[in-house]
């Protein structure tokens, strides 16, 4: 495993609302693995990318990356 993303949850407010984008994602990413993350508009993906990118932070959840 290269990269491993367990129980994610990310919400945002917006207003008055808590908007939950990610509730309890997990994902694992292996060497040599070709994924394809797909969805509706607003569903997560971007917000997942960019917490296994290390580029945001997740609310709750567990992310790991190991040196290749």
């Amino acid at each position: 495993m290269i990269a491993a993303a367990y129980d994610i949850k990310k919400a945002y407010h917006d207003s008055d609302q808590l908007i939950e984008v990610l509730i309890g994602t997990s994902l694992e990413i292996n060497k040599h693995d070709f994924i394809c993350i797909t969805g509706k508009s607003g569903c997560g993906k971007s917000t997942l990318l960019h917490i296994m990118g290390l580029l945001d932070a997740p609310d709750a959840g567990e992310v790991f990356i190991a040196e290749t």
